[in-house]
């Protein structure tokens, strides 16, 4: 067996971060690891229940033996897996402080190179959470951007039920289809955000938020748009949905909308709200202002799309070059560990408040 890398969490900001970066390429590449000082010096060290949930299902769903990662430990240790056992059907119940998309985000890359199509069944988590992308984000702009950009196969996602803090009862399904044998992921090369051609979105609110809740986080979202030159004249294109929640749900509002391009971007701004402590007016003003921020700041992907696309991108063919609104934190930690991790090779440009990336990766194939 290879030497283990070794990462020192402490040295990288957000050691759940530092963890899903690396196993992404660990679990894809069959590389062995250790993460060190693992939330070290923090109210609450160690692993953590979120952090074990990703550990858990990323080795079995990538035929791994046996990682450690249990509660409290402020080590991690993944010993690889087989690439030729990425195939099946996996569940998974991690704890309402886990985000299911996040948990997604962090395991498909495995199954594109798996020998057959994969399934994977969350029977409970959150779908929405303050600091993560929400489940409607991941579908309508991250799943679109995998396959019209970099061509990868068909990925779907089936929402069975939401579900947030404090119960996490959220319940979801997804499959992926592998590449096809010696295919990999397309180079991209996006430079100009272009005119927004039309914005979309969803509003849901779940079974005990009133009706007239829609109808006032749509209209506070026209009116945040109508005011900013680039979206007044815009076509806006808002679906509403009352969808049932778990037992015990105190009624919800989420709302995620994204911008489309004349240059083929997909931009996205989210909020979310619970009954009682915010309006309605304050969640749809709150999700527009976010899309405007994206806008402005004049990148081809957001902010929740720059914390994840060097993971695919890193596997691609080289090179793909991509500019970016203001480089987040999220972005630099996930090139900082590929470069620990692979021979992949980033180069960051600034130019005024955003920056051009160009990414070499290594054109793994299935």
């Amino acid at each position: 067996m290879a030497h283990p890398t070794t990462i020192s969490a402490s040295e990288l900001p957000g050691s759940s971060l530092v963890l899903r970066n690396a196993l992404i390429l660990a679990s894809v590449l069959d590389l062995p690891l250790r993460i060190l000082d693992f939330r070290q010096g923090r109210n609450k060290p160690g692993i953590q229940p979120a952090d074990s949930a990703l550990v858990r299902l990323t080795d079995r769903v990538s035929g791994g033996r046996n990682a450690e990662a249990r509660l409290g430990d402020e080590e991690v240790r993944w010993e690889g897996g087989s690439r030729w056992e990425w195939e099946g059907e996996w569940n998974a119940s991690p704890g309402p402080t886990t985000s299911l998309p996040i948990l997604f985000q962090a395991v498909f890359p495995a199954l594109l190179f798996a020998n057959s199509p994969s399934q994977l069944h969350f029977l409970a988590g959150s779908t929405d959470l303050p600091d993560a992308p929400p489940l409607d984000h991941t579908i309508n702009v991250l799943l679109t951007f995998l396959q019209t950009h970099l061509g990868a196969p068909a990925i779907s996602i089936t929402l069975l039920q939401r579900g947030s803090l404090p119960l996490g009862r959220a319940q979801l399904s997804a499959q992926v289809q592998p590449l096809s044998e010696g295919q990999v992921l397309r180079p991209v090369t996006l430079l100009e955000q272009g005119d927004v051609v039309t914005i979309r979105g969803s509003i849901v609110i779940t079974n005990k938020m009133p009706t007239h809740t829609l109808t006032r986080a749509r209209d506070a979202i026209a009116e945040v748009l109508s005011l900013h030159h680039r979206a007044a004249e815009v076509p806006l294109d808002l679906t509403t949905a009352r969808e049932a929640a778990a037992e015990g749900d105190r009624g919800e509002i989420y709302i995620t909308i994204w911008a489309e391009t004349s240059t083929g971007c997909r931009l996205g701004g989210s909020s979310s709200g619970e009954r009682g402590r915010r309006t309605p007016e304050e969640v749809g003003r709150e999700a527009a202002e976010a899309l405007l921020r994206e806008l402005d700041g004049g990148g081809c992907i957001d902010s929740w799309m720059q914390a994840f696309h060097p993971s695919p991108k890193r596997l691609s063919r080289t090179p793909s070059t991509l500019r970016l609104g203001p480089l987040t934190k999220r972005a630099q930690l996930a090139m900082d560990v590929a470069t620990k991790l692979t021979g992949a090779k980033f180069e960051v440009e600034q130019e005024g408040e955003g920056c051009i990336l160009r990414v070499w990766g290594i054109s793994w194939y299935r």
